[in-house]
């Protein structure tokens, strides 16, 4: 398989080898006496830290600001695809969730439809599955391939370093397998999702988590759960130094 880089300036993450360590922006601030506290926490709350533009700042108080991949759709029943999506809670304590879509044009179907698993992008640090770019793109897939599909909403860096987000995708796809047996908390999955026509799906940093859970799959196996194949865009494969593209297997 060809690993394709990606253009950026700045390594936000390293891959996923037991030789390397996560990156992650951390920042220890000495604590002011409470006198001095107020008088000084406005300008420690105004001063950057690590300045990622276009993607993000991060503040010396910890604070992150997120320049891009801010906005959020609701879901709904989009009249020119008529794809319906509602949103799922994987996991409360890790703040996992997912968008799920559903096409509408025969339903209830009369056949079980394939599974579409995707993963965003956005350097491990910005986008999320309601983003009008990922939810009018899966609308679009879920219409076009006649697919039901599955955004996962991972935790992003720099609060949750990777590989974070490839740990929440594991179990956001453990979730939707536990759906095999149509005893799952989604009832989309459980009457209408065929799990022996299973796609993952991935662009940027999300085609890496993609990438991750397949060789995973291969290693722990799904029960129940055929991986057909999986499709990458605009691969993020970050190393060190001048070993700059790894593939997952270094």
């Amino acid at each position: 398989m060809i690993l394709n880089s990606h253009s950026f300036s700045f390594p936000l993450t390293l891959p996923l080898h037991k030789s390397s360590k996560p990156f992650l922006l951390s920042l220890k601030l000495r604590r002011k006496p409470l006198s001095t506290m107020d008088s000084t926490s406005s300008t420690i709350d105004d001063e950057v830290a690590v300045d990622l533009t276009p993607v993000l700042k991060l503040y010396k108080s910890g604070r992150v600001q997120r320049l891009a991949g801010t906005e959020v759709l609701p879901p709904s029943l989009d009249p020119k695809t008529n794809v319906e999506s509602k949103d799922v809670v994987i996991s409360e304590e890790h703040n996992i969730s997912a968008r799920l879509f559903i096409p509408k044009t025969n339903y209830p179907p009369t056949q079980k439809l394939p599974l579409l698993v995707y993963i965003h992008g956005g350097a491990f640090c910005i986008e999320t599955p309601f983003s009008p770019n990922y939810h009018n793109y899966l609308n679009s897939v879920t219409s076009l391939a006649n697919v039901i599909g599955v955004s996962v909403h991972y935790r992003r860096a720099p609060e949750h370093p990777v590989p974070t987000g490839h740990e929440d995708s594991w179990l956001a796809l453990k979730w939707v397998a536990s759906h095999v047996g149509g005893n799952g908390s989604d009832e989309w999955l459980n009457q209408y999702a065929d799990f022996e026509k299973v796609f993952l799906g991935g662009d940027s940093a999300g085609a890496n988590i993609a990438h991750h859970l397949s060789i995973r799959v291969g290693k722990e196996n799904l029960d129940g759960v055929k991986l057909e194949r999986e499709f990458l865009y605009s691969s993020l494969f970050l190393g060190c130094g001048s070993d700059w593209i790894r593939t997952e297997t270094s």
